[in-house]
């Protein structure tokens, strides 16, 4: 009970000073539509849900800022509750973090989002490459506060590094790189149609990962894509031609010898003595020279 009563003396009470300092700063937020951008957004009926909820119980997660400098508070978490309080016209708690630059707030963005239960399965492999992807960009492959001794180890920390991801994220490393090549193809998408990377990351239109993974590299800036057709057959581009037993000569001729020898298995049963079976391979191989001797003598 002591403990209890030591604990609620040091609980910080709320006083007039820090009512004003937290209107001021409510009067000072902004949004970088970059990082608005980042995390993936709601589907319609998602967001109606949270409005309805909010409507009966209120803004009870606080809103989390980023204080940019004096006066400018950017928002890094919450981007759905603000929009909804001025909506409804309710208060909401806030809560405000300092980081040294932008990229550090994007980092803490993501290792955010996927602590939360509620990600697709595609915004999680979305989120998972691009921490990934920025760690091996803007780290040189490794994740902060682990260290990598020595040069030359840039393959070994690119490697602990999906290793550590893997482990903070409960899926294997070759999932981690396999999201890195999914999430640069999104970004890759993203640049040409902003609104189709949106819809695939709401589940609105569902590509194939494949297709998505193989644009992470191609130069999309001349090509018009609206759907998930159009996503297709920009990877078909990307994809060799694949050939038909029909009209591919390797797997013909493979197929006609190993015909042949069938045949002659159960042919040579048929001949029960050796110099038979000699003769009719001698046979063969006369036949086979003169059809190669044809082959090499030149078109008239």
């Amino acid at each position: 009970m002591a403990k209890k009563d030591l604990f609620k003396n040091k609980a910080p009470k709320a006083t007039a000073s820090g009512k004003a300092l937290e209107a001021s700063i409510k009067q000072h937020i902004s949004i970088i539509e970059e990082l608005k951008d980042l995390i993936p957004a709601l589907m319609e009926d998602e967001f109606q849900q949270l409005k309805e909820n909010i409507a009966q119980e209120g803004i009870r997660e606080p809103i989390q800022l980023w204080k940019q400098k004096e006066d400018q508070y950017i928002i890094i978490d919450g981007h759905n509750r603000y929009r909804i309080s001025g909506e409804l016209g309710i208060d909401f708690p806030i809560t405000v973090k300092d980081f040294k630059d932008l990229e550090a707030v994007k980092d803490w963005m993501i290792n955010n989002q996927l602590g939360r239960r509620n990600l697709s399965a595609q915004q999680a492999s979305y989120l998972r490459g691009l921490l990934y992807n920025r760690y091996k960009q803007n780290h040189g492959g490794q994740m902060p506060g682990t260290s990598s001794e020595g040069s030359g180890q840039n393959d070994h920390s690119t490697q602990k590094t999906a290793d550590k991801i893997a482990e903070q994220t409960g899926v294997g490393e070759k999932t981690i790189r396999r999201d890195a090549k999914y999430a640069e193809g999104l970004e890759n998408i993203g640049k040409q149609n902003p609104e189709l990377k949106n819809a695939i990351l709401k589940g609105a239109i569902k590509p194939s990962k494949a297709d998505v993974q193989s644009l992470a590299k191609l130069d999309l800036s001349a090509t018009s894509l609206t759907s998930i057709e159009d996503i297709a057959k920009a990877a078909a581009q990307l994809k060799p031609p694949t050939r038909s037993s029909s009209n591919n000569p390797e797997k013909l001729i493979s197929k006609e010898v190993e015909a042949i020898q069938k045949r002659y298995a159960k042919f040579g049963e048929k001949l029960n003595q050796q110099e038979d079976r000699l003769a009719f391979l001698k046979a063969l191989h006369q036949w086979a020279s003169s059809e190669l001797d044809k082959l090499a003598q030149p078109a008239e």
